[in-house]
């Protein structure tokens, strides 16, 4: 199974590859079946980030200690949500799922305009595949969350080798916590977005409700994370949260106690 995982990123970042040279060309060229094929492969790429990540996470839950990752960041006797929180609550893990986000965005963005934007979509598309190929050679080269414990004579150690892991990090352990970088990772994903047309030709007013829905979807996420981190901490904290708004953005603080939610400050620039 580890074998699969690791095929699946690799296929992935020549799959994103692929698309953005595909989309670029076939536009530059004027051939809309090689800007189809490239769309196509954004597809190929969610689906391949897909099957890797299901593969770990596949490997959290039964706690499968071949995997060195899983051995760093699991143990037997934590509970589901903490073993699923343990795909981001390491390095290797967090890129691959920095990774997977960005490949749901880009195959989102690319099927919602498939019929529209024909012009500036292969673009759109070499922008995020080109940003996808970063955290794909990060995944397949630099930080692997697929390598597997071996004996001194380089063989892979049995599954029953080691009783058991060494367990999430014990700051991450809350319920609040477990879902901190997620809510960090989602908002800053998010950010990597294209614009529409209508949007950039008729800019909607300070202030004015709806008027920015992609600013508004990463701010409340923010504000998530700011709520998250007020109530899981002991003892008063400062939190910080802002809304993000045509005319600019303000950020005010606030002293919470314990329990307490942190509720952001919506106030135009």
């Amino acid at each position: 199974m580890e074998n699969l995982g690791a095929l699946a990123i690799l296929l992935a970042f020549c799959a994103a590859v692929y698309a953005a040279a595909a989309s670029v060309v076939g536009r530059l060229k004027q051939k809309p079946f090689l800007v189809v094929s490239g769309q196509r492969a954004v597809y190929a790429v969610w689906g391949l980030v897909t099957l890797a990540a299901g593969v770990l996470v596949y490997a959290m839950m039964t706690s499968d200690f071949r995997f060195a990752y899983v051995a760093e960041h699991s143990n037997r006797a934590m509970p589901t949500l903490y073993k699923f929180a343990a795909w981001w609550g390491g390095q290797e893990g967090s890129l691959l799922f920095w990774s997977w986000l960005l490949a749901t965005y880009a195959m989102v963005v690319t099927f919602s305009n498939r019929r529209k934007h024909r012009e500036m979509m292969p673009y759109v598309i070499a922008v995020l595949m080109g940003v996808q190929i970063f955290f794909l050679i990060l995944n397949n080269f630099i930080a692997n969350a697929f390598q597997m414990l071996a004996t001194s004579e380089g063989q892979v150690i049995a599954a029953d080798a080691l009783r058991d892991g060494n367990g999430l990090n014990p700051l991450l352990q809350y319920p609040a916590m477990a879902i901190h970088p997620c809510c960090i990772s989602a908002m800053s994903a998010s950010r990597c977005r294209s614009p529409s047309p209508s949007a950039r030709s008729s800019p909607a007013s300070p202030g004015t409700a709806g008027s920015t829905p992609p600013a508004a979807g990463r701010w409340s996420l923010g504000s998530s994370k700011a709520a998250a981190s007020c109530w899981a901490r002991p003892g008063p904290t400062t939190c910080w949260a802002g809304a993000a708004t045509g005319a600019g953005t303000r950020w005010r603080t606030r002293r919470c106690s314990p329990g307490s939610a942190a509720r952001p400050f919506c106030t135009p620039s």
